[in-house]
């Protein structure tokens, strides 16, 4: 469906002018409730507990076992909450500091190859397409916004963004377990000691980094 010109300056409007806090705070607020909903978090502490009975070779119980396999089962899920929270901090971070999300349409050829490889800044884009009549969307923005996994391995973009390396390495990780076949190994892995570690490092960025958290009772302290 075609945008109105109306349509596309409010758009351009609300996400890089007039409402950048109002749009920031919700992204990143839809971000965290998602990744505050995630099973792991929410048995995070149970979790802790079970590994340590494993680690001292005492027999699981019950309900361990019965805990374990609805983490297993809902891993996969957890795992795309958990991108969606950091790749909407991500694209948060960057309108935040004044640049683009939206992927810039091939007509401006050399700025949209620029943009594959560091952020682009608004008034940049501006200055470069050099319009009057607003409507930015329609002849220079795709409505698409910017791949996850260029914020993630583009240091360009993560200068802005500000994750320690520690947490890409585990986003990435968590981001490639999306495409590929899971096997239960796998998954053990992923809740095992150093698996309870990321997942505790990747919430205390978040709790620390957004002012405004969480709807949930699981404001979980992780530490």
């Amino acid at each position: 469906m075609k945008i109105t010109v109306m349509e596309d300056i409010e758009n351009f409007r609300c996400y890089y002018h007039e409402h950048v806090q109002e749009v920031v705070e919700s992204i990143i607020g839809y971000g965290t409730q998602h990744f505050a909903s995630t099973l792991i978090v929410r048995r995070l502490k149970v979790l802790d507990e079970i590994l340590k009975k494993w680690n001292r070779n005492e027999e699981p119980t019950q309900v361990d076992q019965g805990i374990v396999s609805e983490l297993f089962f809902e891993h996969l899920t957890d795992n795309i909450k958990i991108s969606v929270c950091f790749e909407n901090y991500a694209k948060a971070q960057l309108i935040k500091h004044g640049y683009l999300v939206h992927e810039i349409k091939d007509k401006l050829k050399t700025l949209r190859e620029n943009q594959k490889k560091m952020p682009v800044r608004v008034e940049e884009f501006k200055a470069a397409i050099q319009i009057e009549n607003g409507q930015y969307f329609s002849d220079g923005l795709s409505s698409r916004t910017l791949n996850y996994n260029r914020l993630l391995n583009e240091p360009s973009y993560n200068i802005v963004i500000g994750y320690p390396d520690s947490i890409l390495s585990t986003l990435n990780m968590i981001n490639a377990e999306r495409n590929k076949l899971h096997l239960l190994q796998e998954l053990n892995m992923s809740l095992s000691d150093f698996g309870v570690l990321r997942i505790q490092e990747l919430w205390n960025f978040i709790e620390t980094h957004t002012p405004f958290i969480l709807p949930f009772e699981s404001t979980v302290r992780l530490h």
